[in-house]
C-alpha cells in the first residue's frame, strides 16, 4: 500500500513564482497574477515598496505598480 502527501496550494504557487521569476524572457503581467493569488506575498510587496527605504511621494497602491517600479530600478542598476 502507498501513500501520498498533497502539496499545499501556496507551496504549488511559490514554484510557479519561482519558475516565472527564473525564466530568461521575464513575463510581468505573470507574475503580477501569481502575486495576486497569494495574499501574503502580495501584502509583503506592497509593505516593502511603501517602506521609507525607497522614499516614494505616493504610495503604491498596486502590484502591478510596484512590479513597475522594481523592474524600473533594476533595469537602472543595470547600467550604472
Amino acid at each position: 500500500m502507498m501513500t501520498t502527501h498533497d502539496v499545499p496550494a501556496n507551496r504549488i504557487n511559490y514554484m510557479r513564482m519561482l519558475q516565472s521569476v527564473s525564466r530568461a524572457d521575464l513575463d510581468v503581467s505573470e507574475i503580477d497574477k501569481l502575486i495576486k493569488t497569494e495574499a501574503s506575498i502580495c501584502y509583503r510587496l506592497l509593505r516593502y515598496m511603501n517602506s521609507p527605504r525607497f522614499g516614494f511621494r505616493n504610495e503604491i497602491h498596486s502590484v502591478s505598480h510596484a512590479l513597475a517600479i522594481l523592474g524600473d530600478r533594476e533595469c537602472a542598476a543595470g547600467y550604472a
